[in-house]
């Protein structure tokens, strides 16, 4: 894994801590509960695969979570990106944010 991977995952993951007010260490936590952690989490493990190369069992190593633990989030959100207009379009906002968050790093 090259250095600019954990570098962007972290920016990544920084990104939806911000906009989501759920801490990057209540996300990599092993709490499940309350939803709005696990809300978070979900989001920041999808924007980082739909933003990096890193694999599954990379990005559920960070979270220390199983790699099958990533693929359910991935689906979940996609799913409801799906369903739910309203939620597609404040996805692709915080996938937008997370965009130029890493662009300025540049």
């Amino acid at each position: 894994m090259t250095a600019a991977l954990p570098f962007r995952r972290r920016r990544i993951v920084n990104c939806v801590a911000w906009a989501t007010g759920v801490s990057v260490a209540a996300m990599r936590g092993r709490l499940l509960w309350p939803a709005d952690i696990i809300e978070a989490r979900h989001l920041a493990m999808w924007a980082t695969r739909r933003l990096t190369e890193q694999s599954t069992t990379q990005i559920g190593g960070f979270f220390r979570r199983h790699h099958t633990t990533v693929l359910q989030a991935l689906a979940k959100i996609e799913r409801r990106r799906d369903d739910e207009p309203d939620y597609r379009r404040r996805t692709d906002i915080l996938l937008a944010a997370c965009r130029r968050a890493l662009a300025n790093d540049r």
